[in-house]
């Protein structure tokens, strides 16, 4: 079993994983609803933060989650 990175172990934080919309609906704004929907559970939970994971090859969702003001912070292979 692998360990959690540093990042993954942060108190407070809530996490988005894997985040995905159905190549067949795309563009239709389905990524921020699932991203505001997810923010406002995580704050209604008392998280502090939200990570954010994904696969490392999906160089448009990096420039996605960049735009919305995610940071890399850990890499695990």
């Amino acid at each position: 079993m692998r360990d959690l990175t540093a990042e993954a172990r942060t108190s407070g934080r809530a996490w988005l994983n894997q985040l995905a919309v159905d190549p067949d609906h795309r563009g239709q704004g389905l990524a921020r609803l699932l991203r505001k929907e997810g923010f406002q559970w995580a704050l209604r939970s008392g998280a502090t933060s939200v990570g954010l994971d994904m696969a490392q090859p999906a160089s448009h969702l990096v420039q996605l989650y960049t735009g919305w003001g995610f940071v890399h912070r850990a890499m695990i292979r």
